[in-house]
């Protein structure tokens, strides 16, 4: 185990895991911008692990403080065209 998990008390399958999580909660937050969506309230409450197919599967929750980004004008000005 590296000093530093070994300091903080975490195995490698922990460390391991936490990186998994991370990186689903990366992706979900990837998937929301894309979508035009800032969750603006990220914290360990509004993570929630479901099981999917037997595996555990990071979901975000609480968009109540979500803003939607200013949609790119080039957009606005071929719709009103």
């Amino acid at each position: 185990v590296a000093p530093h998990r070994q300091a903080l008390g975490i195995g490698q399958a922990c460390f391991e895991e936490a990186i998994r999580y991370a990186a689903q909660i990366a992706g979900a937050l990837e998937t929301a911008h894309a979508a035009g969506i800032v969750h603006r309230d990220l914290k360990p409450g509004h993570v929630f692990l479901a099981l999917e197919y037997g595996e555990p599967s990071v979901k975000l929750l609480d968009f109540g403080l979500a803003k939607l980004l200013d949609p790119d004008p080039r957009d606005a000005a071929d719709r009103d065209a």
